[in-house]
């Protein structure tokens, strides 16, 4: 494949830089100085190829400056001969298309971040290493063993670095192994290691077997001390509950009786709770619900006779303010349209106003359009005119006087061009013929006629001169005579003819062009004949557009666009007139609906009301009476109101003061019930309240002590059942004393048993942190199996060391021969002959790459004392020969060197460019240099040349792609 050219939109520093319409050679060299972005151009290709990477805007570094996307585009050329456009973008993640061209346009193919098809079979990192060749790369080559190197990472590796070349993986296995297992015991492997260690586990083992037997001892003891001090706790628990309990209850029993005796007063309970809910004492109750009564009974006396006055102070009746109280809501919405009637009014002046200014504007037009009458000075107002100028459309007359007036124009410029393109002249003196060449020229016709004579006398001389030779000799200038008369005849023979040709192709000429100009006279009569037809037939439509319209003899004789502009105003006024018709008919009924349901209002009212009347059938002055006559009636409703709000409260506070009464006497009737029930052998209501009084306190206290002992207690049950069970309790029995010092003995013993525990404790923790058996016997049982892995692991690895050394060297024996034959094709090529011939090592050497040549003493490795030079051109050889190894049957990909030739000499270099010239059949091949007689080199040998602007100048200043056979240009910009 190969790029036929090349846009780079955005990438890093690069901005707008184009190869140019121009096809790209296979052979192109990128010219720029230092820092103008030859490197951001070989990662652009390295990008249309196989994607940007980083594939993200913030961490890429070539993304844009200043926040624009990234953009570059190629169109490429494959060795099938299919043509597309690869066309990618990195925006928030990479976009990418490919552009198909098709019979029926474009096909497009979404590739994403993916490598192009035709290089598929080449990955991203094979192709940066393998080919991209940069001066660093040559300068490496001075750096260790050098075919080592090659092979490693070129031959065998195939260009991935990030794989182990074969001999290194062998030598890494081979020394796994050694220090896994060594047969003569020498340093110290892990198998050696495996062994000491299991000895001192077997030591080990015997001491924690000795600690297990201690530690199974110690438990017991200690499981056995647990068990005896559970016990002494759980006694010693029960005679502290004893302890406890005897100290609570045996104080109760005393403040249990004084409740029985309390409640035993009270009894019976039940009336007494009812009593409980009154706020006070009963006394004091019956004394404050009897004073509240009379207060209620004076507040409702009170309370009447406010009431009666309110009613007396009600406004007197009113006919006309009644009647318009009741009809209130009309009225008030008749006075509210007193705006709204004032603007009917005001629109009914303006529009009459408005109609008599356009039936002005519409007599002027008439005037200016019509062709009036006596009998009818406005036309526009008949039906049948008014009705065909409504049907008249003004866009189409207004067209078809435009097309008219065309055709006319049309007629007149070809009226125009037929006068300035007359026909062929006649000859003057000759009208029967047209002007033409001419006679023949008179000289024509005598030098033809001279020549003849002038060469039938040097013939005949030359005759005559030859049969008297003998006979008598001609002076010395005779003999010459017939030459220069023949001479002179052929001159005058050649002159004459081409004179005559050349009047006879001006005479054909000359009737050529007459005939055209009457061929062109022809048409140019049919044309006009033509556009005055269409002139006709257009003036015909406007006619009959405008048929039945009366217009005024000078204006219908050519009507031009303003006739249609002033029938479509005209229409317009005449249906503005209309307008302002509807709207005054409009208004001037609303307006009598209004004054009729004004006056239906008046005739509803009582008595007779010509005050109210405005006159004249004026409905605002009416309005504004009524308007008055309705603040009255406002007014009114709001005395009214006042008194009704008024009598309104006064009849609920009566209203309150009668509930209040009774609320008083049915509460004074239930306490003197209460009393009754709590307190029947009383005599009077006082007497019961005072024996209720006495009967409630007893109560009260009992329920008092009650609560206390629920306070600290808990509940009057639970004390009960305490006192019953302490009763019962046999460790109860003795003295408080008694049992505290039971309980004190009890507390020595467990201490004395918490002292032994916890040296029991300390024993076993200090047995416990020795190692255990199964740990030990664990730790054994994992150094066999390792030891058993490890003898595995050292014959696995030897194995794989030796199959890779044997498939190391089954590859180097099958593919490095045709490599190093191809390279040495290559070398000889570039060095001239000098270097024709690389020589691998053998099995002792293997890695062995030497240089043999006539001039050396010996086959010599590829390393000092060579030059630097010398090496750069083997590893230049060997690196194309790598090229046809790996690609196989598949697509060539382009070939970069960045400055790979600078160290090499003119004559050397000059080889090379010849090699790379003819492999850019092939393969497209790019090379970038800062140096200028380099590039020149490269054009000499029919490259491209690919001018990069230098760093620092101006944005979209340039870049200029030379060609051998042409030259393109595109434009760019580079920051430095």
């Amino acid at each position: 494949m190969r790029f036929l050219r090349v846009r780079i939109v955005r990438f890093g520093p690069l901005f707008e830089v184009d190869s140019g319409p121009d096809e790209l050679p296979g052979l192109t060299v990128v010219l720029g100085h230092n820092e103008a972005g030859k490197s951001s151009f070989f990662l652009a290709l390295r990008s249309l190829i196989h994607g940007m990477y980083p594939a993200s805007r913030d961490t890429n570094p070539h993304a844009p400056w200043d926040g624009s996307d990234l953009e570059i585009e190629g169109w490429i050329h494959t060795r099938s001969g299919a043509e597309y456009r690869v066309h990618r973008r990195l925006l928030t993640s990479p976009w990418g298309r490919i552009h198909h061209p098709t019979d029926e346009g474009e096909r497009t193919e979404d590739i994403g971040n993916r490598a192009i098809p035709s290089a598929g079979h080449i990955p991203r990192a094979l192709f940066e290493h393998v080919y991209a060749i940069t001066l660093p790369d040559m300068a490496r080559l001075q750096e260790g063993p050098v075919w080592k190197e090659l092979r490693d990472r070129l031959v065998v590796g195939m260009g991935t670095r990030d794989l182990g070349s074969p001999r290194r993986v062998a030598e890494a296995l081979s020394k796994r192994a050694q220090s896994l297992w060594r047969p003569d015991r020498r340093s110290s492997p892990r198998a050696a290691q495996i062994r000491e260690e299991l000895k001192d586990l077997s030591d080990r083992l015997a001491e924690a077997r000795d600690r297990d037997r201690k530690l199974r001892e110690v438990v017991r003891d200690r499981a056995r001390l647990e068990e005896h001090g559970e016990a002494v706790r759980v006694k010693r628990t029960q005679l502290e509950q004893s302890l406890a309990a005897a100290r609570t209850f045996r104080p109760l029993e005393t403040r249990l009786e004084a409740i029985r005796s309390l409640r035993r007063k009270a009894e019976p309970v039940e009336p007494l709770e009812a009593l409980e809910a009154v706020p006070s004492g009963p006394l004091e109750r019956l004394a404050e619900l009897e004073a509240d009564l009379r207060t209620r009974r004076e507040e409702l006396e009170r309370a009447i006779r406010v009431e009666v006055e309110a009613n007396e102070a009600q406004p007197a009746a009113d006919p006309l303010l009644d009647t318009l109280e009741l009809r209130q809501g009309r009225v008030r919405a008749l006075v509210a349209a007193r705006p709204v009637v004032a603007e009917r009014d005001r629109r009914i002046d303006r529009a009459r106003q408005e109609l008599r200014e356009v039936e002005e504007a519409i007599n002027y037009g008439e005037r200016e359009l019509f062709q009036g009458t006596e009998a009818d000075p406005s036309p526009g107002g008949d039906p049948e005119v008014r009705a065909r100028l409504d049907s008249l459309p003004a866009g189409e007359l207004r067209n078809r006087i435009r097309r008219r007036d065309e055709a006319l124009a049309r007629v007149r410029s070809a009226e125009d061009r037929a006068e300035t393109h007359p026909g062929p002249a006649p000859v003057p003196g000759r009208p029967d013929r047209e002007a033409g060449a001419g006679d023949r020229p008179l000289w024509a016709v005598l030098a033809l006629g001279g020549g003849a004579l002038l060469t039938l006398v040097a013939v005949g001389l030359t005759l005559a001169l030859g049969g008297a030779t003998d006979a008598s000799p001609a002076p010395g200038w005779f003999p010459t005579l017939p030459l220069i008369l023949g001479g002179a005849g052929l001159v005058a023979l050649i002159f004459g003819g081409g004179a005559l040709r050349e009047w006879s192709r001006n005479a054909r000429e000359v009737e050529r062009e007459a005939d055209r100009r009457r061929r062109e006279q022809a048409a140019h009569a049919t044309r006009i004949a033509e556009l005055r037809a269409e002139a006709t037939a257009a003036a015909e439509q406007v006619d009959q557009s405008l048929r039945g319209i009366p217009l005024r003899e000078e204006r219908g004789a050519l009507p031009d666009e303003s006739i249609a502009s002033e029938i479509e105003a005209l229409r317009a006024q005449l249906d503005r007139a209309d307008r302002l018709r509807d709207e005054i008919s409009e208004l001037e009924a609303e307006q009598w609906e209004f004054a009729a349901e004004l006056e239906a209002l008046l005739d509803a009212l009582p008595g007779d009301r010509d005050d109210l009347h405005g006159g004249g059938g004026a409905p605002l002055r009416t309005l504004t009476r009524l308007e008055a006559e309705m603040e009255r009636v406002e007014e009114r409703i709001e005395r009214k109101r006042e008194s009704l709000t008024r009598l309104e409260a006064v009849r609920a506070e009566r209203q309150r003061a009668s509930e209040q009464v009774e609320a008083a006497t049915r509460a004074l009737g239930d306490l003197h019930a209460l009393l009754e029930a709590a307190a029947p052998s009383g005599d009077g209501p006082e007497a019961r309240a005072r024996e209720a009084a006495d009967r409630l306190e007893a109560l009260s206290e009992a329920r008092h002590v009650e609560r206390q002992l629920i306070r600290d207690h808990g509940s009057v049950a639970s004390v009960r059942a305490g006192v019953l069970a302490l009763s019962e309790d046999p460790e109860a029995a003795s003295s408080i004393e008694e049992m505290e010092e039971r309980v004190r003995a009890l507390t020595e013993e467990l201490g004395d048993l918490r002292e032994r525990g916890a040296e029991l404790r300390t024993e076993e923790s200090t047995l416990l942190e020795g190692e255990t058996v199964d740990r030990v016997e664990g730790a054994i049982l994992r150094l066999q199996e390792e030891r058993t892995e490890v003898r595995e692991e050292r014959d696995r690895l030897r194995i794989l060391a030796r199959i890779v050394k044997t498939a190391e060297r089954e590859f180097r024996e099958t593919h490095q021969p045709k490599l190093i034959r191809r390279a040495e094709t290559y070398l000889g090529r570039i060095t001239g002959g000098r270097y024709t011939n690389l020589i691998l090592g053998d099995e002792e050497t293997p890695d062995a790459l030497l240089l043999r040549a006539p001039h050396l003493p010996d086959a010599l490795p590829v390393g000092e004392p060579i030059s630097t030079g010398t090496r750069e051109q083997v590893f230049l050889a060997l690196r194309l020969a790598v090229l046809e190894l790996i690609e196989g049957d598949g697509e060539p990909l382009p070939l970069i060197l960045d400055e790979a030739l600078v160290n090499w000499d003119p004559e050397r270099r000059g080889w090379a460019l010849e090699l790379l010239a003819e492999l850019s059949r092939e393969r497209q091949i790019f090379l970038f240099t800062c140096h200028a007689p380099m590039a020149r080199e490269v054009e000499a040998r029919g490259g491209a040349l690919l001018r990069l602007p230098p760093p620092g100048s101006v944005r979209g200043s340039g870049a200029v792609a030379d060609a051998a056979t042409g030259s393109g240009s595109g434009s760019g910009g580079e920051v430095g």
